[in-house]
């Protein structure tokens, strides 16, 4: 698990294809799909229910993963990945568990920011049919030089006996 949590630190900051590679060797965890769009939105919407609002618009570079870590307990994961954000200099912005984030939370984290590609629903019904008693939510930005760099970690588990995470980047200019 540790070794899964320094490797994604990697693609917190490099969003390299090396850093890709490696994360691809990782025990038990697996890159199921992987997106980038160059000049996109991000939609925030489905955060109004939390009172939360950020006063700037997102747009930028978004890359989002799907990825499956087989033999792991998703609140474990939550509570790794948070620190590791605490720990590269990223604040925390907002974050929900379990129930808390309510029992349609799953459906419309989701569809406010999908994969462009989902053939047979492969990429959305393992977020959308999840357990809301098994899902965390982290929102974490970091400011650099000549840009800002927001997080959106989704995890859930429900689907499969595993957790999944529905990691979101996006790189805005300042």
């Amino acid at each position: 698990m540790k070794k899964f949590l320094f490797i994604l630190s990697f693609i917190f900051f490099s969003f390299s294809v090396s850093s890709l590679e490696i994360v691809k060797e990782i025990k038990n965890a697996s890159i199921e799909h992987k997106e980038i769009i160059e000049d996109s939105y991000y939609d925030l919407s489905y955060l109004k229910r939390f009172d939360f609002k950020l006063n700037e618009e997102l747009k930028g570079k978004k890359t989002m993963y799907f990825l499956k870590v087989k033999d792991s307990d998703p609140e474990e994961l939550y509570m790794e990945l948070t620190s590791l954000l605490l720990q590269n200099k990223f604040d925390i912005l907002l974050y929900k568990t379990r129930i808390y984030c309510g029992n349609d939370f799953p459906a419309k984290c989701y569809k406010s920011n999908p994969f462009l590609e989902d053939y047979a629903y492969n990429n959305s019904a393992p977020f959308v049919q999840g357990d809301p008693e098994n899902q965390f939510f982290v929102l974490a930005s970091q400011k650099n030089k000549n840009k800002k760099t927001y997080v959106f970690v989704y995890i859930n588990q429900g689907w499969w006996t595993y957790p999944i995470l529905k990691l979101d980047i996006l790189e805005t200019k300042i």
